[in-house]
């Protein structure tokens, strides 16, 4: 559905009916606080840069795929299948949760959380 919106003489915007929608702005308490103290400790140092960079690394697709060619072939194959359906129905609910939900980023509504 896309709709046509008139700002001003000869200006003209086209959004859809999710762009207008921003999303749900909900939070635990402990929640903003937890995520400036990790980025207090991540932002300070390069130390907390690379560590988490490198676990952001597991998230790609090679290595996944090396990660569950190493469970399956060289340590059990049973395992192995079981890890590989984990993760095949964790990436194909986890964006349909999040659609659900529709929840804001948090660095949307609070200052002090920035995009790293």
């Amino acid at each position: 559905m896309l709709y046509v919106l008139q700002l001003k003489e000869g200006e003209v915007r086209l959004e859809t009916a999710i762009d207008s929608f921003q999303g749900y702005t909900f939070h635990f308490e402990w929640e903003v606080a937890a995520q400036e103290w990790l980025q207090s400790l991540i932002v300070d140092s390069s130390i907390g840069t690379a560590i988490v960079s490198f676990i952001t690394y597991f998230g790609e697709q090679l290595v996944l795929i090396v990660v569950l060619e190493f469970l399956y072939w060289w340590f059990d194959k049973d395992f192995g299948k079981f890890v590989w359906t984990n993760i095949l129905v964790e990436t194909v609910v986890n964006p349909m949760l999040k659609n659900v939900a529709f929840r804001r980023r948090p660095y949307f509504d609070n200052p002090g959380i920035k995009i790293l």
